[in-house]
């Protein structure tokens, strides 16, 4: 999910990311048009993961117009 000025802010996108994978995979996450400066939180749920399982890694983030 895609949330804007804090984690629990404004969702302006989201993603099913459901399967498990062993490779990188692309995923595109559409949002609408913001204005100004504005902060913007990733936030990663799994309510089957535990405390310190590894949910996530970001090898590379794009920003396209």
């Amino acid at each position: 999910e895609l949330h804007l000025d804090r984690p629990d802010g404004e969702l302006i996108g989201s993603t099913d990311s459901s399967k498990k994978y062993s490779a990188a995979v692309d995923a595109e996450i559409k949002i609408r048009p913001i204005t100004g400066k504005r902060s913007l939180y990733f936030v990663c749920k799994n309510s089957r993961a535990g405390k310190n399982d590894f949910m996530l890694t970001y090898t590379r983030i794009e920003f396209k117009n």
